[in-house]
């Protein structure tokens, strides 16, 4: 994964020259546990998501078609997949968060003991 930093500081000089403008630069950033090893909770997530996205498409077609006859469905509506799935990755983000703490602390220790 790559990220921008936002350049926030202001130079304030005290000649009438200006300063140059600081260039940005991209930087590669490792990915998170969480990217790593929740990927098949992500991928279901993303999924649930298209298909809420697809079944209000549908929905909007029908009412604009005049069709819409059921009327039993309405926007405040929580499809079943969405509790589960958000479930299922907050779960997994947490324990991979927790592991790659833990393992860093570990690392911490080993290092601080070497000296």
């Amino acid at each position: 994964m790559w990220t921008f930093p936002i350049n926030t500081s202001s130079s304030s000089s005290t000649t009438d020259s200006p300063s140059p403008p600081s260039i940005t630069i991209a930087k590669e950033v490792e990915p998170t546990a969480c990217e790593t090893e929740c990927v098949d909770q992500q991928k279901s997530l993303v999924a649930c998501v298209e298909s809420i996205r697809a079944a209000k498409l549908q929905q909007a077609e029908r009412s604009s078609d005049g069709s819409d006859d059921d009327g039993d469905t309405t926007s405040t509506d929580t499809p079943e997949c969405l509790p589960m799935a958000v479930a299922a990755w907050t779960k997994c983000c947490e324990e991979a968060n927790l592991r790659q703490h833990e393992a860093q602390k570990d690392h911490e220790e080993v290092v601080e003991g070497d000296d």
